[in-house]
């Protein structure tokens, strides 16, 4: 079972550690997520207090573990973290993803409309050439 909660910048501090195996198994199973294998101890560790700035900032990258996937999470992740975009006063969501993971379906399900396709913008994990990335966009409605 699992639950989804908000963590401010010292909480996210102490989940480090599984933000890294994450990003690691993510990497393993071919996600472009700016990395290629093998995975340094040091760009894992960097990857980890990048987490929490980026929380500080205000920005957000959405994982799930693979052994997790096709049960639901992205789906329920993804009007989560919309509300607390709405909260904090953003009026446009950006995404990017690599042009045909699955996660593009998800995406658009959730009335993300697709500004382009950017080639060889993303660099495979394994370091064999770039993959198209696709940039959806939504707009929030402000009240």
């Amino acid at each position: 079972m699992y639950r989804i909660e908000r963590l401010d910048h010292t909480q996210a501090d102490l989940v480090v550690p599984a933000w890294i195996a994450l990003m690691r198994d993510a990497v393993a199973h071919g996600a472009s997520v700016g990395f290629v294998l093998p995975l340094s101890h040091a760009e894992r560790e960097d990857y980890g207090q990048s987490i929490v700035a980026a929380i500080e900032a205000g920005n957000r990258v959405l994982l799930v573990h693979t052994a997790a996937r096709r049960q639901g999470i992205g789906r329920e992740l993804m009007p989560v973290a919309t509300l607390h975009a709405r909260v904090a006063g953003r009026t446009l969501l950006v995404l990017d993803t690599r042009s045909g993971d699955p996660s593009e379906r998800v995406d658009r399900s959730l009335g993300y409309m697709l500004v382009g396709i950017i080639p060889g913008f993303a660099r495979s994990p394994d370091a064999n050439g770039y993959d198209p990335t696709s940039i959806y966009y939504q707009e929030l409605p402000t009240e």
